[in-house]
């Protein structure tokens, strides 16, 4: 199978807190990379409607939250209007690393029981706004496989220019087949020094498998 193109290499994306260098260090390599990853995206505010990036880890462990939280900030910081949408269903873990406290979740929206403008909350380091769950989903494949879910894609495609999804690892959860097929592209981070290699082919064979969009890959280390 052939590799799909590497859209950025990611220094420092390991590190404890490194969703923050983007704001705290943007000179850094880690903020540098990032920037590129974005450009490389080629995402515009002037097309009308929000582009959809699903950032999925090969495996546990490589930081695809991180690249997701950081992308979302670059985003915002360049003028974009960002949404960040917690895709982890049984996990959700975008809200601790970004230090924000949602009032409701996504499920309550879906379910008709909370309004959208009440359910996304504002990262107050970047303008970013998140869209999580407050409490894990036992059952996310049902969730997101309910029409009212494409519905809410689509109008989260009217709020911003640009929607980043951050999706748990690509082979064994059941939300990302999924959330990549509401997206536009995919991105698949590994970590080149971990093994067996087999998990990011495995990752990339299942994308196939699922007519996924376009894929990209970056490697964070």
């Amino acid at each position: 199978m052939a590799q799909p193109p590497l859209l950025a290499d990611v220094p420092g994306a390991l590190l404890a807190g490194a969703a923050d260098h983007i704001v705290d260090w943007p000179a850094s390599a880690f903020s540098r990379a990032i920037k590129k990853l974005l450009a490389r995206l080629a995402v515009s505010g002037k097309t009308g409607k929000g582009r959809v990036v699903c950032v999925a880890p090969a495996e546990q462990g490589v930081a695809g939250s991180t690249i997701a939280v950081a992308l979302a900030r670059a985003a915002s910081q360049s003028g974009l209007r960002t949404i960040l949408v917690d895709g982890s269903l049984k996990k959700p873990v975008i809200a601790h690393i970004m230090g924000v406290h949602p009032q409701t979740g996504m499920n309550d929206v879906l379910k008709g029981s909370a309004a959208l403008s009440r359910t996304l909350a504002r990262d107050t380091r970047s303008g970013v706004l998140l869209l999580s769950n407050l409490q894990p989903i036992l059952d996310p494949a049902r969730m997101l496989a309910a029409p009212r879910t494409s519905e809410l894609f689509a109008h989260l495609r009217t709020l911003a220019d640009f929607i980043i999804i951050a999706a748990p690892t690509v082979v064994s959860s059941p939300e990302t087949p999924f959330l990549t097929k509401v997206s536009d592209v995919v991105v698949v981070v590994a970590d080149p020094t971990a093994g067996p290699r087999s998990l990011l082919g495995r990752a990339l064979q299942a994308l196939v498998a699922w007519r996924s969009p376009p894929v990209g890959m970056v490697l964070a280390r």
